[in-house]
């Protein structure tokens, strides 16, 4: 059984500057006929490895050099390179409304500033293909097909417009933030020693992100939005629960965060050691149009 949270902190982070919003790319999952095609959010890392490796190869298709190939698409860290820029691959799960229920049937991939050329040339290569399932077992939760990718602009009354690409002061995770280290040291940790270790992690997921707005944070263990999934990776029977993650970041501390920002903010907004593949994803809860 899933344990409850039982510490709540607020704490204050502060930066320089306002992030400017994200240049980013929407496409719909549809099956061969054209029709809507839903993945199962727990295992969104899957949609997000598929789209990156289509990317990979669109990208070696349109004649890219290998420098932006590994760095720049694939996410490789260049250590000549200051800061390391990549694309995210960024499944959105179905939310906004009383009866969403939290299944991936769109992906966006989002570029750093001043990369949109980029972008918008990856981004029409990828329009009409179909992704391939990696491994091919994955194709089972298709049923008998891969999805296409279907390029399309978010109208403003979208979920995607309201929930990923608004304005806000105030942002809660749909995906865990996965932390980039651990929060606790030992399982008799004083829960003021797990609250500034963990207060830490979320600064530094912030810093990370390049978020340098002002804000005031909290963290927990539940999901804020409904059919979202625990932070949790195992109960206490240790069997696996909520989202699969690759394996590089298995076994690192994952919380659920709402941000509150003193000036409004732009999406798409993601941090944390998964914001490249899905996870640490945000929404817009007091959105304007961005």
């Amino acid at each position: 059984m899933v344990q409850k949270p039982t510490l709540f902190t607020r704490s204050l982070y502060s930066g320089p500057a306002r992030p400017p919003r994200r240049p980013a790319a929407v496409f719909r999952l549809t099956d061969d006929a054209g029709d809507p095609s839903r993945y199962p959010h727990a295992k969104l890392v899957h949609i997000a490895a598929m789209a990156r490796h289509s990317a990979i190869c669109a990208a070696r298709d349109l004649g890219w050099s290998d420098d932006a190939v590994n760095h720049l698409v694939r996410g490789m860290r260049d250590p000549a390179a200051s800061p390391h820029e990549q694309f995210s691959y960024l499944p959105l799960p179905s939310i906004g409304h009383e009866h969403a229920d939290a299944m991936v049937r769109n992906v966006m991939i989002a570029a750093p500033l001043g990369k949109e050329e980029k972008l918008e040339e990856l981004a029409e290569r990828l329009n009409g293909i179909s992704l391939e399932p990696l491994p091919a077992s994955q194709c089972a939760e298709f049923g008998s097909a891969p999805p296409q990718l279907e390029r399309f602009q978010p109208t403003p009354r979208h979920f995607i417009r309201r929930s990923y690409l608004a304005s806000s002061t105030l942002w809660r995770t749909v995906t865990p933030v996965i932390l980039d280290g651990h929060s606790r040291k030992a399982s008799n940790d004083k829960p003021e020693a797990v609250a500034r270790a963990t207060e830490a992690l979320v600064q530094k997921a912030l810093a990370r992100a390049g978020i340098g707005t002002a804000c005031t944070f909290t963290w927990q263990a539940e999901p804020f939005l409904k059919n979202c999934l625990s932070a949790y990776s195992h109960d206490r029977a240790c069997r696996p629960v909520g989202y699969i993650r690759p394996k590089h970041l298995s076994g690192r501390t994952s919380v659920h965060v709402e941000l509150r920002f003193e000036t409004p903010v732009c999406g798409p907004l993601a941090i944390g050691a998964g914001r490249h593949c899905g996870l640490g994803l945000f929404a817009a809860q007091e959105p304007t149009p961005c």
